[in-house]
């Protein structure tokens, strides 16, 4: 049996976050939110994702920033990620920082099934790229959270 996999979605908008995390629960991730780039920083000081999706409009600390910090980090930068963002906000982004990602979807035409294939794709291209790194598993995810 696959072990289960570990979603960071770093949304700021309620509805949105709540539209995506629970199907992706019932499909068999396990989705640990955050409202934030500080939020999901801290979050990724204690846990490993197998994938992040994250928007690029957020308070505190930017998405772009967010990437930056990843990238800069060797044992984050192999996290497979996808972009969910506004169209306008992904064009503005530094290209530099935007293209290493996996992925890029728009919020507006984005569906369940379109980020979930997005997401399913991206694991499976980390796999068979042999960057995929094993993380923290999924037993101990919600205790860390707990202590945050």
């Amino acid at each position: 049996m696959d072990k289960v996999k570990t979603i960071l979605f770093v949304e700021d908008d309620a509805v949105i976050m709540t539209a995506y995390r629970k199907p992706l629960e019932l499909t068999g991730f396990t989705v640990v939110p955050a409202y934030d780039g500080i939020q999901a920083m801290r979050y990724l000081n204690q846990i490993k994702p197998d994938v992040i999706v994250l928007d690029l409009m957020l308070p505190a600390l930017d998405g772009e920033e967010v990437l930056k910090l990843i990238y800069a980090n060797p044992n984050l930068r192999h996290i497979p990620i996808v972009i969910l963002s506004t169209n306008s906000v992904i064009s503005l982004a530094n290209e530099q920082t935007v293209q290493k990602v996996e992925r890029h979807l728009l919020k507006g035409t984005c569906t369940f099934p379109i980020l979930h294939a997005a997401i399913k794709e991206v694991l499976a291209e980390a796999e068979a790229a042999n960057s995929y790194i094993p993380h923290t598993s999924p037993t101990s995810v919600p205790q860390i959270l707990k202590s945050l």
